[in-house]
């Protein structure tokens, strides 16, 4: 019948030979799919059989079905304690048995894919974990009130509390430097479900202020509603302090009373000080795009301006005195100071000049050179 139905089968005499078959399949890598087993068998009962196997193989592994003429209650019930998944008595028909092993196998098969499956979510728990454990950014979970119910180990490198202390502890009034923000944050997680690049001060544990965008979300219970907010923060404090350093330099370079103007390294003009239009009387929208040569006096000579651009192109600081003309063709002193401005290759990127008017000065060296001359020669 098995034959027929496209099994392979292996039929030995005793359970002796069961048990050696099964052992040296298994030294191939292979098991049987299946075990029809005779209670009745000489040397050793199919009961017995049963027993071995199971002490090494699991039922949903390798199922065994117990066939015998004895059909009495107890003599079930001494099959299935053996640990037989199935039991078969004699005489069976050719459709029940074929029926039997089908079952047996669509169990074993589905037991696989359990198992697979679970192994398949094991090796996703352990991933997310592990993502969870080594996160540098912080993820957090509260509940309605308010009060963290998870929070990442990240946590207590940011914030300076761990884990245990974290959890029951009330967001607003521990951790915001400004509660009222945080009435903001969940006003805005009511009108749009998430929000994204939210900005807030928060506390330390010793209370030192740290600067955080989180992005988040409200989160759902079985039942679709409402259960609190989870997102994930990071600390900006040094992203903060670095633009805070930007604008004040940008403050400083503004209100300079020295000209400031910085090309990029084909001399084309992109930023220029308010002291440059003052002093220029060229504004910021006609010079930006235009080279330094439009302030040319003529009173150099042209080896001048390339001794200047050689060494500035060789990455070292120019300082000079430059004789340059105004937009209303007046003519002016300037003591410059050109560096490269290099990228973190070495590359030079940009130029920057630092120019102070010395007009008046130069006007009064040469007043006083003139008047040193004329008392020379009286």
């Amino acid at each position: 019948h098995l034959s027929l139905q496209d099994y392979q089968v292996t039929q030995v005499s005793n359970g002796f030979d069961a048990l050696l078959a099964i052992e040296q399949l298994e030294e191939r890598g292979e098991l049987f799919d299946l075990i029809l087993l005779d209670v009745m068998m000489p040397r050793m009962s199919g009961y017995e059989v049963c027993e071995k196997l199971r002490k090494k193989y699991p039922a949903d592994k390798l199922p065994v079905v117990m066939l015998t003429a004895k059909n009495r209650a107890e003599d079930l019930a001494a099959g299935l304690k053996s640990g037989a998944n199935d039991y078969l008595t004699k005489p069976f028909n050719k459709t029940e048995l074929l029926a039997r092993i089908k079952n047996q196998k669509e169990l074993k098969d589905l037991a696989k894919k359990r198992l697979e499956s679970q192994k398949a979510l094991s090796v996703s728990e352990k991933q997310y974990r592990d993502l969870f454990n080594n996160l540098v950014d912080v993820f957090y979970r509260t509940d309605l009130d308010g009060r963290l119910i998870l929070v990442s180990p990240s946590f207590e490198k940011v914030l300076g509390y761990t884990v245990d202390e974290a959890i029951g502890m009330k967001v607003a009034q521990t951790l915001y430097v400004n509660p009222e923000l945080r009435e903001v944050l969940l006003d805005k997680l009511k009108e749009n479900g998430m929000v994204k690049g939210f900005e807030a001060q928060l506390k330390r544990k010793d209370g030192t202020p740290i600067w955080a965008v989180t992005s988040s979300r409200i989160y759902y219970n079985e039942q679709n509603d409402p259960a609190g907010v989870e997102g994930i923060f990071r600390d900006i404090t040094r992203q903060k302090q670095a633009e805070q350093m930007r604008d004040l330099l940008a403050t400083v370079i503004d209100q300079a009373a020295e000209f400031i103007v910085v090309t990029d390294t084909d001399g084309h003009i992109l930023y220029v000080n308010p002291a440059f239009e003052k002093g220029t009387g060229y504004k910021k929208e006609e010079i930006l795009g235009q080279n330094p040569r439009i302030l040319k006096s003529g009173k150099h000579e042209a080896a001048y301006y390339k001794d200047l651009w050689e060494t500035i192109s060789m990455g070292h600081t120019w300082k000079g005195r430059i004789t340059n003309k105004r937009k209303d063709n007046s003519f002016f002193e300037e003591e410059a100071t050109i560096t490269p401005v290099k990228d973190f290759k070495g590359h030079i990127i940009n130029y920057v000049g630092v120019k102070r008017d010395v007009t008046k000065e130069v006007r009064l060296e040469s007043q006083l050179l003139q008047s040193q001359k004329t008392e020379s020669i009286g």
